[in-house]
């Protein structure tokens, strides 16, 4: 079954194109980015490299996580906050 699901990280605007992918596996993914930036740049700049490593990833690679922009009429629409230590927040936002 193919969910379908718009997400805002740090006010990027994304969207989730694969089956099977759920808050958890949302949260993951975004870790990782975070995990891989985590201590090669400053705090107040760790959520901005994250979404600059997400779009990157997204243009250049169609079968990356996330591609750029929202679904038209997703079933979800979460909003992922990143903290300046790196921890990784997500909840449902209404539209």
């Amino acid at each position: 079954m193919s969910t379908y699901a718009s997400v805002s990280i740090e006010g990027g605007e994304f969207s989730v194109r694969s089956d099977g992918w759920d808050k958890e596996t949302i949260r993951d993914c975004v870790r990782e980015y975070v995990n891989e930036a985590k201590g090669k740049v400053k705090p107040d700049y760790l959520a901005k490299v994250v979404v600059d490593a997400i779009t990157a990833a997204a243009c250049r690679d169609y079968y990356a996580p996330f591609g750029l922009g929202f679904v038209y009429r997703a079933d979800y629409h979460w909003k992922v906050t990143i903290g300046k230590r790196g921890g990784v927040t997500i909840k449902n936002e209404r539209r």
